[in-house]
């Protein structure tokens, strides 16, 4: 995977080569977060391993990812609390993103591959994100996906999509409500759909307005 500077930000070009996310690591920085009362821009002055803080100090350094052709799958927990990536770009081989692949991200754009079938949960709570369009190819959403994204406007969905609960809360869209949480049967697997009765068109209208 290489790093180069593109548009003024710092982009990794995420090939899927090695395994980005180390537990042992992020939880060695969690526990210093709260021993230091989540005063996490002092990170650097926590009695942190010096392994920590190296691994720490690359995913701080990225602002932009973007996802190279062949990549299929975005690992769970790849790029949780890197808290710099503000735009993510996927090549249209990605067909599934993992739970919590972006958490805890500052996202403010996100270009999904148009032949994405699966988001799973938490794969993009905690972001910034003002718009999201999921491709019409995706066919199931997991739980919490998209929340906390405060700023979210517009959230368009395939109406085929199976969709988790609590996928848009805590944000403006859900606020205004032509969407309405769903109902989830764990015994028949019965999914209902975030969109009231209506036309999908018109339902995406109103969010534009």
């Amino acid at each position: 995977m290489r790093v180069a500077t593109v548009d003024g930000l710092v982009t990794l070009f995420y090939d899927g080569s090695k395994q980005l996310y180390n537990e042992e690591l992020s939880l060695e920085w969690v526990h210093g977060c709260i021993d230091n009362n989540y005063d996490c821009g002092t990170w650097e002055e926590w009695d942190l391993s010096e392994e920590c803080k190296k691994y720490w100090r690359e995913r701080q350094s990225w602002q932009q990812v973007i996802v190279v052709e062949g990549v299929t799958e975005i690992q769970e927990r790849t790029f949780r609390d890197c808290r710099n990536i503000k735009r993510v770009i996927f090549a249209n081989t990605v067909i599934r993103i993992e739970r919590s692949a972006f958490n805890g991200c500052s996202l403010g754009y996100v270009k999904l591959s148009t032949n994405l079938e699966y988001i799973g949960s938490n794969a993009f709570t905690n972001c910034d994100l003002v718009s999201v369009f999921i491709p019409p190819r995706c066919r199931a959403i997991g739980e919490h996906a998209f929340r906390y994204n405060h700023n979210l406007k517009i959230f368009s969905v395939p109406q085929q999509a199976q969709l988790d609960k609590n996928i848009i809360a805590k944000t403006k869209l859900l606020e205004k409500s032509h969407f309405e949480m769903y109902e989830y049967d764990h015994h028949t697997g019965d999914v209902h759909s975030f969109l009231k009765e209506g036309d999908y068109d018109d339902q995406t209208d109103k969010v534009h307005d």
